[in-house]
């Protein structure tokens, strides 16, 4: 985990604003920010866009594809 936080900080340094993470094997997923480190429950948003990614939809896909649905 501690190399994971420092490739997010590098990000952050680096002026990106947000920073998401997704842990396929636990099906959860977090965003990153100078605020720390976030769950995510709902889709993953870029602040002040339209862009969103609806993860359920995508574990509901690797669920398939691993032959869990």
């Amino acid at each position: 985990m501690s190399e994971m936080q420092e490739r997010v900080d590098d990000y952050l340094d680096m002026g990106v604003r947000v920073v998401w993470l997704i842990d396929p094997r636990r099906r959860k997923a977090y965003s990153a920010d100078f605020k720390g480190l976030h769950e995510v429950i709902g889709p993953l948003r870029v602040p002040n866009t339209l862009i969103e990614v609806p993860i359920s939809e995508a574990f509901r896909e690797l669920n398939e594809l691993e032959g869990l649905a």
